[in-house]
């Protein structure tokens, strides 16, 4: 059976980008494994708890469905923020979709 994967999308205002958390989906309950999120230098997925026993395999379709995920976001790698940005602002700049919506909420 194929791992099951559950992805929540966050602004990390911290290191100013658009990040997706990975969770693994067990018979019990779910675990965070990893966060995907895209670089200048390309995608990288770092692992959080790789004790659950995902293997590479399913590490890489991960990485790959987390890509799809935050495709739609525009401002997914943080680059040239807005000057003056407070927090929640850089958030919302973060969350921006392509659609012009940010948390399903029109941003322009």
């Amino acid at each position: 059976m194929a791992d099951r994967l559950r992805f929540v999308v966050v602004a990390n205002v911290q290191l100013c980008r658009t990040e997706a958390e990975v969770y693994l989906i067990g018979a019990v309950a779910e675990r965070l494994i990893g966060v995907a999120y895209e670089t200048s230098q390309g995608w990288r997925l770092d692992p959080v708890d790789w004790a659950v026993g995902l293997n590479p395999e399913s590490a890489a379709a991960a990485l790959a469905a987390a890509q799809e995920e935050l495709k739609a976001y525009v401002n997914r790698r943080g680059d040239n923020p807005p000057p003056g940005l407070s927090g929640s602002g850089l958030s919302a700049w973060l969350m921006e979709k392509a659609d012009g919506t940010a948390a399903g909420i029109r941003s322009r």
